[in-house]
């Protein structure tokens, strides 16, 4: 369990860093690349924590002021204030206006992913040594 999260994240985290890359080239790219790109992160971002959802909730004892329980309602409650900024993002920032306004979307799009990788840090040291006791646990039984 806990390995499929780590290679995830690692995908995530180099997808992230492709991004950054093209946002620091200072030359707007290809819209079609940066749609690509941002469609292809956004998926991923998605779907990694779509699969976590269920992986989680088998981890949760019952009882809300257990430790175990108390860390991933902040997971929770972390994931919830990022979702906000991330959907603004999408709306606000059409095809049209990326070409418009290249700067400001990089340095848009560079505030947001501060927060995500906030995130995915936050989550590799919080939660993932969670996901190392299930799997030797699995194992012992």
């Amino acid at each position: 369990m806990r390995q499929t999260h780590k290679e995830e994240h690692g995908r995530l985290w180099a997808m992230i860093d492709a991004y950054l890359e093209m946002l620091r080239s200072g030359v707007a790219p290809d819209i079609a690349l940066v749609m690509k790109r941002r469609l292809a992160f956004s998926n991923a971002y998605l779907a990694h924590v779509a699969s976590e959802g269920p992986v989680f909730n088998r981890l949760r004892t019952g009882d809300p002021d257990h430790p175990t329980d108390r860390l991933l309602n902040e997971y929770g409650g972390r994931l919830r204030d990022i979702m906000p900024g991330y959907s603004a993002l999408i709306q606000q920032w059409t095809p049209q206006r990326i070409v418009d306004e290249w700067p400001a979307y990089c340095r848009q799009v560079q505030d947001q992913v501060a927060h995500y990788q906030a995130f995915l840090a936050w989550e590799e040291a919080n939660i993932h040594p969670l996901l190392d006791k299930a799997d030797e646990l699995r194992r012992a039984s």
